[in-house]
Protein backbone atom coordinates (compact mmCIF):
# COMPACT_ATOMS: atom_id res chain seq x y z
CA UNK A 1 0.00 0.00 0.00
CA UNK A 2 1.28 3.62 -0.92
CA UNK A 3 1.30 6.17 1.75
CA UNK A 4 1.67 9.90 1.97
CA UNK A 5 4.92 10.75 3.98
CA UNK A 6 6.28 14.24 5.21
CA UNK A 7 9.93 14.20 6.69
CA UNK A 8 9.96 17.07 8.66
CA UNK A 9 12.89 18.98 10.20
CA UNK A 10 11.28 21.65 12.09
CA UNK A 11 11.62 25.36 12.54
CA UNK A 12 13.06 27.45 15.34
CA UNK A 13 12.43 31.18 15.70
CA UNK A 14 15.18 31.93 18.23
CA UNK A 15 17.07 33.83 16.24
CA UNK A 16 19.54 34.49 19.06
CA UNK A 17 21.38 31.28 18.33
CA UNK A 18 22.89 29.19 15.16
CA UNK A 19 21.62 25.82 14.68
CA UNK A 20 23.41 22.79 14.04
CA UNK A 21 21.19 19.85 14.26
CA UNK A 22 23.20 17.81 11.66
CA UNK A 23 26.93 18.00 13.91
CA UNK A 24 28.26 16.29 16.73
CA UNK A 25 27.21 12.57 15.23
CA UNK A 26 23.47 14.32 14.69
CA UNK A 27 22.68 15.09 17.83
CA UNK A 28 23.06 19.08 17.30
CA UNK A 29 24.22 21.44 19.32
CA UNK A 30 23.54 25.51 18.82
CA UNK A 31 25.33 28.78 19.72
CA UNK A 32 24.40 31.96 20.45
CA UNK A 33 25.39 34.78 17.56
CA UNK A 34 26.08 38.19 17.59
CA UNK A 35 23.09 40.77 18.72
CA UNK A 36 24.12 42.13 14.70
CA UNK A 37 23.23 38.70 13.36
CA UNK A 38 20.22 38.19 14.99
CA UNK A 39 18.50 39.79 11.40
CA UNK A 40 20.79 37.76 9.02
CA UNK A 41 20.05 34.26 7.61
CA UNK A 42 21.25 31.60 9.27
CA UNK A 43 24.08 28.67 7.96
CA UNK A 44 22.41 25.64 6.25
CA UNK A 45 23.66 22.13 7.52
CA UNK A 46 21.49 19.48 5.11
CA UNK A 47 20.53 16.98 7.59
CA UNK A 48 21.23 13.44 5.89
CA UNK A 49 19.35 11.10 7.56
CA UNK A 50 16.64 12.89 6.60
CA UNK A 51 17.33 13.14 2.74
CA UNK A 52 19.29 9.32 2.80
CA UNK A 53 15.52 8.06 4.17
CA UNK A 54 13.57 10.28 1.63
CA UNK A 55 15.30 8.76 -1.10
CA UNK A 56 14.82 4.70 0.40
CA UNK A 57 10.73 5.90 0.94
CA UNK A 58 10.40 6.82 -2.82
CA UNK A 59 12.41 4.12 -3.70
CA UNK A 60 10.09 1.74 -2.53
CA UNK A 61 7.02 3.43 -4.16
CA UNK A 62 5.94 6.00 -1.61
CA UNK A 63 4.83 9.16 -2.02
CA UNK A 64 7.32 11.64 -0.09
CA UNK A 65 7.90 15.60 0.82
CA UNK A 66 10.94 16.71 2.48
CA UNK A 67 10.12 20.16 4.54
CA UNK A 68 13.38 21.53 5.92
CA UNK A 69 13.08 24.74 7.49
CA UNK A 70 16.44 25.62 7.51
CA UNK A 71 16.13 26.52 3.56
CA UNK A 72 12.80 28.45 4.77
CA UNK A 73 13.47 29.79 7.81
CA UNK A 74 10.00 31.20 8.86
CA UNK A 75 10.11 34.20 11.45
CA UNK A 76 6.97 32.76 12.99
CA UNK A 77 4.55 29.91 13.25
CA UNK A 78 1.95 31.29 11.45
CA UNK A 79 4.08 31.70 8.62
CA UNK A 80 5.82 28.34 9.08
CA UNK A 81 2.24 26.19 8.52
CA UNK A 82 0.88 27.98 6.01
CA UNK A 83 4.74 27.41 3.69
CA UNK A 84 4.22 24.15 4.78
CA UNK A 85 0.28 23.54 3.90
CA UNK A 86 1.06 24.96 0.42
CA UNK A 87 3.44 21.75 -0.42
CA UNK A 88 1.41 19.61 0.85
CA UNK A 89 -1.67 17.81 -1.63
CA UNK A 90 -3.44 17.16 1.57
CA UNK A 91 -3.14 15.44 4.47
CA UNK A 92 -0.18 12.90 5.28
CA UNK A 93 -0.68 9.63 6.30
CA UNK A 94 2.73 9.04 8.22
CA UNK A 95 4.89 12.42 9.73
CA UNK A 96 8.40 11.63 10.23
CA UNK A 97 9.75 14.09 12.64
CA UNK A 98 13.86 14.58 13.20
CA UNK A 99 14.50 15.60 16.42
CA UNK A 100 17.54 17.13 17.53
CA UNK A 101 19.03 18.08 21.27
CA UNK A 102 19.26 22.20 20.60
CA UNK A 103 15.88 22.46 19.32
CA UNK A 104 14.03 19.48 21.32
CA UNK A 105 11.84 21.99 22.83
CA UNK A 106 10.68 23.53 20.05
CA UNK A 107 10.74 20.39 17.96
CA UNK A 108 7.86 18.10 20.53
CA UNK A 109 5.69 21.87 20.54
CA UNK A 110 5.46 21.52 16.07
CA UNK A 111 4.76 18.25 16.57
CA UNK A 112 1.92 19.01 19.05
CA UNK A 113 0.40 21.61 16.56
CA UNK A 114 0.75 18.38 13.22
CA UNK A 115 -1.67 16.77 15.74
CA UNK A 116 -4.16 19.30 16.09
CA UNK A 117 -3.51 20.36 12.12
CA UNK A 118 -3.92 16.29 10.77
CA UNK A 119 -5.47 14.22 14.04
CA UNK A 120 -5.38 11.47 11.46
CA UNK A 121 -2.22 11.12 10.69
CA UNK A 122 0.50 9.03 12.16
CA UNK A 123 3.59 10.84 14.04
CA UNK A 124 6.55 9.17 14.80
CA UNK A 125 9.68 11.15 16.41
CA UNK A 126 13.22 10.17 15.10
CA UNK A 127 16.94 11.10 15.55
CA UNK A 128 20.28 9.72 16.97
CA UNK A 129 20.13 11.97 20.42
CA UNK A 130 17.82 8.87 20.97
CA UNK A 131 20.54 7.31 21.80
CA UNK A 132 19.95 8.65 25.39
CA UNK A 133 17.89 6.49 27.50
CA UNK A 134 17.38 10.24 28.72
CA UNK A 135 15.89 11.52 26.20
CA UNK A 136 13.96 8.66 25.09
CA UNK A 137 12.12 8.86 28.56
CA UNK A 138 11.36 12.47 28.09
CA UNK A 139 10.14 12.81 24.86
CA UNK A 140 8.01 9.65 25.73
CA UNK A 141 6.59 11.45 28.67
CA UNK A 142 5.33 14.46 26.38
CA UNK A 143 2.98 12.04 24.95
CA UNK A 144 3.16 13.97 21.83
CA UNK A 145 4.23 11.11 19.39
CA UNK A 146 2.84 7.96 18.20
CA UNK A 147 6.16 6.12 17.91
CA UNK A 148 9.47 7.14 18.88
CA UNK A 149 12.70 5.30 16.48
CA UNK A 150 16.07 4.76 18.87
CA UNK A 151 17.54 2.94 15.41
CA UNK A 152 18.48 4.47 12.48
CA UNK A 153 15.77 5.68 10.61
CA UNK A 154 16.66 4.17 7.37
CA UNK A 155 17.12 0.99 8.71
CA UNK A 156 13.28 0.57 9.65
CA UNK A 157 11.69 2.91 7.93
CA UNK A 158 10.78 0.74 5.24
CA UNK A 159 9.24 -1.92 8.04
CA UNK A 160 7.12 0.82 9.68
CA UNK A 161 5.48 2.31 5.95
CA UNK A 162 4.47 -1.14 5.41
CA UNK A 163 2.42 -1.34 8.79
CA UNK A 164 4.25 -3.39 11.04
CA UNK A 165 3.29 -2.62 14.95
CA UNK A 166 5.93 0.27 16.08
CA UNK A 167 6.71 -2.14 19.42
CA UNK A 168 7.34 -5.24 17.03
CA UNK A 169 9.82 -3.28 14.96
CA UNK A 170 13.73 -2.94 16.36
CA UNK A 171 14.38 -0.06 18.06
CA UNK A 172 11.35 1.54 17.98
CA UNK A 173 8.77 2.67 21.22
CA UNK A 174 5.18 2.41 20.34
CA UNK A 175 2.48 2.74 22.78
CA UNK A 176 0.32 -0.44 24.05
CA UNK A 177 -2.45 -0.34 26.54
CA UNK A 178 -1.47 3.06 27.05
CA UNK A 179 2.14 2.45 27.86
CA UNK A 180 5.45 2.76 25.96
CA UNK A 181 6.65 -0.72 24.52
CA UNK A 182 9.97 -1.77 22.46
CA UNK A 183 9.64 -5.75 22.05
CA UNK A 184 13.63 -5.16 21.22
CA UNK A 185 14.66 -1.59 22.40
CA UNK A 186 18.40 -2.35 21.20
CA UNK A 187 19.30 0.10 17.96
CA UNK A 188 19.04 -1.38 14.61
CA UNK A 189 21.84 0.45 12.26
CA UNK A 190 22.18 1.26 8.73
CA UNK A 191 23.87 -0.86 6.15
CA UNK A 192 25.73 2.32 4.36
CA UNK A 193 26.33 0.49 0.83
CA UNK A 194 22.45 -0.03 0.52
CA UNK A 195 21.45 3.56 0.50
CA UNK A 196 20.61 5.07 -2.32
CA UNK A 197 21.71 8.85 -2.91
CA UNK A 198 20.65 11.26 -0.48
CA UNK A 199 17.23 13.13 -2.38
CA UNK A 200 18.81 16.74 -2.27
CA UNK A 201 15.92 17.55 -5.20
CA UNK A 202 13.51 17.59 -2.40
CA UNK A 203 14.90 20.54 -0.73
CA UNK A 204 16.28 24.05 -2.30
CA UNK A 205 20.20 22.41 -2.58
CA UNK A 206 21.10 25.56 -4.45
CA UNK A 207 20.87 26.87 -0.78
CA UNK A 208 23.95 25.11 0.04
CA UNK A 209 27.38 26.38 -0.90
CA UNK A 210 28.51 22.81 -0.85
CA UNK A 211 26.88 19.15 -0.49
CA UNK A 212 26.95 16.79 2.21
CA UNK A 213 27.45 13.22 2.05
CA UNK A 214 28.36 10.58 4.57
CA UNK A 215 30.45 7.70 3.37
CA UNK A 216 30.56 5.77 6.53
CA UNK A 217 29.05 5.62 10.31
CA UNK A 218 30.29 4.35 13.57
CA UNK A 219 33.43 5.08 15.46
CA UNK A 220 35.62 2.15 17.05
CA UNK A 221 37.36 4.44 18.98
CA UNK A 222 34.81 5.40 21.13
CA UNK A 223 36.06 7.98 22.98
CA UNK A 224 33.82 8.66 26.37
CA UNK A 225 33.08 12.72 25.54
CA UNK A 226 32.75 11.70 21.72
CA UNK A 227 28.89 12.23 20.39
CA UNK A 228 29.85 10.43 17.82
CA UNK A 229 30.40 7.37 19.47
CA UNK A 230 27.06 7.80 21.05
CA UNK A 231 24.67 8.60 17.86
CA UNK A 232 26.69 5.89 15.75
CA UNK A 233 27.54 3.00 17.61
CA UNK A 234 30.86 1.56 17.69
CA UNK A 235 30.14 -0.67 14.41
CA UNK A 236 32.46 0.78 11.67
CA UNK A 237 29.95 0.60 8.49
CA UNK A 238 31.02 2.12 5.33
CA UNK A 239 30.23 2.47 1.62
CA UNK A 240 32.77 0.79 -0.82
CA UNK A 241 35.02 3.17 -3.03
CA UNK A 242 33.33 2.49 -6.18
CA UNK A 243 29.98 3.22 -4.57
CA UNK A 244 31.24 6.53 -2.90
CA UNK A 245 32.96 7.31 -6.57
CA UNK A 246 29.24 6.25 -8.06
CA UNK A 247 27.38 9.19 -5.42
CA UNK A 248 29.60 12.20 -5.95
CA UNK A 249 29.30 11.64 -9.88
CA UNK A 250 25.69 11.68 -9.27
CA UNK A 251 25.88 14.85 -7.73
CA UNK A 252 28.04 16.15 -9.94
CA UNK A 253 25.99 15.65 -12.78
CA UNK A 254 22.44 15.91 -11.97
CA UNK A 255 23.08 19.07 -9.40
CA UNK A 256 26.61 20.57 -10.99
CA UNK A 257 27.64 20.51 -7.43
CA UNK A 258 31.51 20.48 -7.27
CA UNK A 259 32.10 21.27 -3.55
CA UNK A 260 31.41 18.70 -0.67
CA UNK A 261 31.47 17.77 2.90
CA UNK A 262 32.31 14.49 3.85
CA UNK A 263 30.66 13.92 7.21
CA UNK A 264 31.77 11.11 8.87
CA UNK A 265 33.70 10.53 12.34
CA UNK A 266 36.65 9.37 10.63
CA UNK A 267 37.14 9.29 7.02
CA UNK A 268 40.31 7.77 6.86
CA UNK A 269 39.91 5.20 9.28
CA UNK A 270 40.50 2.32 6.81
CA UNK A 271 43.14 3.35 5.00
CA UNK A 272 42.92 0.75 2.40
CA UNK A 273 39.50 2.47 1.17
CA UNK A 274 40.39 5.98 1.51
CA UNK A 275 43.34 5.36 -0.98
CA UNK A 276 41.06 2.91 -3.48
CA UNK A 277 38.46 5.89 -3.00
CA UNK A 278 41.14 8.47 -4.08
CA UNK A 279 42.27 6.54 -6.96
CA UNK A 280 38.75 6.30 -8.16
CA UNK A 281 38.21 10.11 -8.24
CA UNK A 282 41.27 11.02 -9.97
CA UNK A 283 40.32 8.26 -12.45
CA UNK A 284 37.14 9.86 -13.04
CA UNK A 285 38.23 13.31 -13.72
CA UNK A 286 35.81 15.17 -11.85
CA UNK A 287 36.20 18.66 -10.86
CA UNK A 288 35.33 18.73 -7.76
CA UNK A 289 36.76 19.57 -3.66
CA UNK A 290 36.17 18.22 -1.10
CA UNK A 291 36.64 18.65 3.07
CA UNK A 292 36.68 15.91 6.00
CA UNK A 293 37.44 15.17 9.24
CA UNK A 294 40.53 12.64 10.26
CA UNK A 295 42.80 11.18 12.70
CA UNK A 296 46.21 12.48 12.58
CA UNK A 297 47.58 9.21 13.03
CA UNK A 298 46.15 7.79 10.26
CA UNK A 299 47.53 10.06 8.39
CA UNK A 300 51.49 10.63 6.29
CA UNK A 301 52.95 12.30 3.36
CA UNK A 302 52.06 9.64 0.70
CA UNK A 303 48.30 9.51 1.61
CA UNK A 304 47.90 13.51 2.13
CA UNK A 305 49.22 13.81 -1.37
CA UNK A 306 46.83 11.13 -2.82
CA UNK A 307 44.21 12.76 -1.43
CA UNK A 308 44.98 16.31 -2.46
CA UNK A 309 44.81 14.77 -5.87
CA UNK A 310 41.45 13.43 -5.43
CA UNK A 311 40.15 17.25 -4.73
CA UNK A 312 40.91 17.19 -0.65
CA UNK A 313 41.19 21.02 -0.02
CA UNK A 314 40.50 20.85 3.85
CA UNK A 315 41.02 18.55 6.70
CA UNK A 316 39.49 18.94 10.71
CA UNK A 317 40.93 16.96 13.42
CA UNK A 318 40.88 16.91 17.09
CA UNK A 319 43.68 17.93 19.00
CA UNK A 320 41.66 18.51 22.24
CA UNK A 321 44.69 19.59 24.85
CA UNK A 322 48.38 19.91 25.40
CA UNK A 323 48.10 18.99 28.96
CA UNK A 324 49.07 15.17 29.01
CA UNK A 325 47.13 14.38 32.30
CA UNK A 326 43.67 16.62 30.53
CA UNK A 327 44.48 13.77 27.89
CA UNK A 328 44.86 10.84 30.23
CA UNK A 329 41.74 11.44 31.54
CA UNK A 330 39.74 11.77 28.23
CA UNK A 331 41.34 8.95 26.80
CA UNK A 332 43.24 10.68 23.95
CA UNK A 333 46.30 8.16 23.31
CA UNK A 334 48.05 9.58 20.04
CA UNK A 335 50.43 12.89 21.39
CA UNK A 336 52.93 12.08 18.66
CA UNK A 337 52.75 16.36 17.83
CA UNK A 338 55.86 15.92 15.39
CA UNK A 339 53.64 13.61 13.51
CA UNK A 340 51.17 16.35 13.47
CA UNK A 341 53.38 19.07 12.85
CA UNK A 342 54.62 17.47 9.67
CA UNK A 343 51.26 16.29 8.36
CA UNK A 344 50.24 19.98 8.66
CA UNK A 345 53.25 21.67 7.03
CA UNK A 346 52.59 18.82 3.95
CA UNK A 347 49.38 20.37 3.74
CA UNK A 348 50.38 23.46 3.86
CA UNK A 349 52.70 22.73 0.59
CA UNK A 350 50.01 20.48 -1.22
CA UNK A 351 47.17 23.47 -0.65
CA UNK A 352 44.90 21.75 1.89
CA UNK A 353 43.57 23.97 4.97
CA UNK A 354 43.98 22.80 8.28
CA UNK A 355 41.76 23.01 10.77
CA UNK A 356 42.79 22.09 14.53
CA UNK A 357 40.25 21.43 17.89
CA UNK A 358 40.61 21.86 21.31
CA UNK A 359 38.48 21.99 24.22
CA UNK A 360 38.81 24.22 26.90
CA UNK A 361 38.68 23.27 30.91
CA UNK A 362 37.82 19.58 30.55
CA UNK A 363 38.71 17.26 33.51
CA UNK A 364 42.53 17.25 34.79
CA UNK A 365 43.11 20.95 32.97
CA UNK A 366 44.67 23.42 34.78
CA UNK A 367 45.55 27.08 33.71
CA UNK A 368 49.16 26.13 32.65
CA UNK A 369 48.13 23.04 31.14
CA UNK A 370 45.96 25.43 29.14
CA UNK A 371 48.73 27.74 28.53
CA UNK A 372 50.29 24.59 27.53
CA UNK A 373 47.60 23.72 25.06
CA UNK A 374 48.05 27.56 23.33
CA UNK A 375 51.59 27.14 23.02
CA UNK A 376 51.34 23.64 21.17
CA UNK A 377 48.83 24.90 19.08
CA UNK A 378 51.29 27.69 17.88
CA UNK A 379 53.60 25.46 17.34
CA UNK A 380 51.24 23.17 15.21
CA UNK A 381 50.94 25.75 12.84
CA UNK A 382 47.10 25.16 11.52
CA UNK A 383 45.30 26.71 9.45
CA UNK A 384 42.87 27.44 11.78
CA UNK A 385 43.01 26.54 15.76
CA UNK A 386 39.51 26.64 17.28
CA UNK A 387 38.99 26.41 20.94
CA UNK A 388 35.40 25.13 22.40
CA UNK A 389 34.43 24.30 26.25
CA UNK A 390 33.06 20.95 27.02
CA UNK A 391 29.81 19.10 26.84
CA UNK A 392 28.21 16.24 27.49
CA UNK A 393 26.31 14.80 25.71
CA UNK A 394 23.54 12.51 26.93
CA UNK A 395 24.23 9.20 26.36
CA UNK A 396 27.81 9.09 26.61
CA UNK A 397 30.60 7.85 29.36
CA UNK A 398 30.97 11.37 30.28
CA UNK A 399 27.90 12.27 30.82
CA UNK A 400 26.99 9.42 33.09
CA UNK A 401 29.80 10.05 35.66
CA UNK A 402 29.04 14.17 35.37
CA UNK A 403 25.30 12.77 36.21
CA UNK A 404 26.68 10.27 39.18
CA UNK A 405 28.63 12.25 40.71
CA UNK A 406 26.47 15.34 40.55
CA UNK A 407 28.89 17.70 38.71
CA UNK A 408 25.35 17.76 36.58
CA UNK A 409 22.60 18.27 38.67
CA UNK A 410 19.07 18.52 37.10
CA UNK A 411 17.50 19.03 40.05
CA UNK A 412 19.47 22.12 40.63
CA UNK A 413 18.37 23.65 37.49
CA UNK A 414 15.67 26.46 36.99
CA UNK A 415 13.83 24.70 33.98
CA UNK A 416 12.27 20.96 33.27
CA UNK A 417 14.01 18.30 32.12
CA UNK A 418 13.70 19.51 28.58
CA UNK A 419 15.46 22.75 29.37
CA UNK A 420 18.07 21.07 30.64
CA UNK A 421 18.72 18.68 28.17
CA UNK A 422 18.83 21.86 26.08
CA UNK A 423 21.42 23.36 27.66
CA UNK A 424 24.05 20.44 27.78
CA UNK A 425 24.59 21.58 23.70
CA UNK A 426 24.22 25.12 24.15
CA UNK A 427 27.70 27.01 23.26
CA UNK A 428 28.32 31.02 24.29
CA UNK A 429 26.97 30.79 27.27
CA UNK A 430 27.73 34.01 29.07
CA UNK A 431 27.45 32.93 32.67
CA UNK A 432 26.98 29.81 34.42
CA UNK A 433 23.15 28.29 34.39
CA UNK A 434 22.58 26.26 37.53
CA UNK A 435 22.71 22.87 37.13
CA UNK A 436 25.22 22.77 34.30
CA UNK A 437 29.08 23.84 34.14
CA UNK A 438 31.19 25.43 32.18
CA UNK A 439 33.79 24.28 33.90
CA UNK A 440 34.86 20.26 34.06
CA UNK A 441 37.92 21.31 35.76
CA UNK A 442 38.51 20.93 39.82
CA UNK A 443 41.13 23.67 39.21
CA UNK A 444 39.27 26.22 36.93
CA UNK A 445 36.17 27.93 37.98
CA UNK A 446 33.27 28.67 35.06
CA UNK A 447 34.39 32.32 35.08
CA UNK A 448 37.83 31.49 34.66
CA UNK A 449 36.68 28.84 31.96
CA UNK A 450 35.14 31.47 29.77
CA UNK A 451 38.16 34.07 29.95
CA UNK A 452 40.31 31.59 28.71
CA UNK A 453 38.10 30.58 25.55
CA UNK A 454 38.01 34.57 24.81
CA UNK A 455 41.98 34.36 25.32
CA UNK A 456 42.01 31.85 22.40
CA UNK A 457 39.67 33.42 20.07
CA UNK A 458 41.86 36.95 20.50
CA UNK A 459 45.36 35.38 20.41
CA UNK A 460 44.47 32.77 17.38
CA UNK A 461 42.50 35.34 15.27
CA UNK A 462 43.70 35.58 12.12
CA UNK A 463 41.58 38.58 10.96
CA UNK A 464 43.11 41.65 10.27
CA UNK A 465 47.10 42.67 10.21
CA UNK A 466 48.92 45.79 12.15
CA UNK A 467 46.88 47.56 14.29
CA UNK A 468 43.98 45.02 13.99
CA UNK A 469 46.10 42.10 15.12
CA UNK A 470 47.85 44.48 17.64
CA UNK A 471 44.35 44.99 19.53
CA UNK A 472 43.68 41.60 19.67
CA UNK A 473 47.08 40.85 21.52
CA UNK A 474 46.11 43.14 23.77
CA UNK A 475 42.81 41.66 24.51
CA UNK A 476 44.27 38.11 24.56
CA UNK A 477 46.30 39.36 27.76
CA UNK A 478 44.12 41.35 29.18
CA UNK A 479 41.82 38.30 29.34
CA UNK A 480 44.57 36.20 30.42
CA UNK A 481 45.16 38.23 33.33
CA UNK A 482 41.67 38.44 34.32
CA UNK A 483 41.39 34.80 34.05
CA UNK A 484 44.54 34.35 37.03
CA UNK A 485 43.25 37.13 39.26
CA UNK A 486 39.14 34.80 39.10
CA UNK A 487 41.54 31.63 40.23
CA UNK A 488 42.31 34.01 43.19
CA UNK A 489 39.17 35.07 44.42
CA UNK A 490 36.88 32.36 43.06
CA UNK A 491 36.58 28.78 44.70
CA UNK A 492 36.67 26.12 42.50
CA UNK A 493 33.63 24.55 41.33
CA UNK A 494 33.84 20.48 42.38
CA UNK A 495 34.26 17.77 39.31
CA UNK A 496 34.37 14.24 39.24
CA UNK A 497 37.20 12.66 37.19
CA UNK A 498 35.79 11.08 33.78
CA UNK A 499 36.60 7.68 33.71
CA UNK A 500 37.34 6.79 30.40
CA UNK A 501 36.30 3.31 30.59
CA UNK A 502 32.37 4.47 32.14
CA UNK A 503 29.72 3.85 30.00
Amino acid sequence: MTAKVLIVVPPDFDRRYKYHRQMRGGIGYRQLREPAQHGTRRSIHPVMDVLYTAALVREHGHSVTVDDDQFRESETYEDYEAALRAGLDGAPDVIFVRLALPSLLTDIEIARKFRQLWPASTLIAFGPLFASPDVVDYVADQRAFDAIVVSELESVVIELLDGAEPASVQGVYGIKDGEWLSLTPEPMYTDMQALPFAAYDLVDFQQTQRLTLQTQRGCPLACNYCPYYVAQGRKFRTKTAPRIVEELSYYYQQFGARQFVIHDPIFTLDRNRVEALCQGLIEANLPIEWECESHMAHLDKKLLELMYRAGNRQLAFGVESGSEETLKQANRQFQDWDKVTSNIEDCKRLGIKTIAFFIIALPGDTLPGILRTFDLAEKLGASASRFNLPSSYPGSGAYDVAMASGLLDAEAFAGDQGDFLVQLVTEGRQSTVAGIPISYSESLTDRQAILLQHVAQHRFSKGGSGLGRVVSNMKAMIYLALARLNGLTEPSGGCARLDPQSK
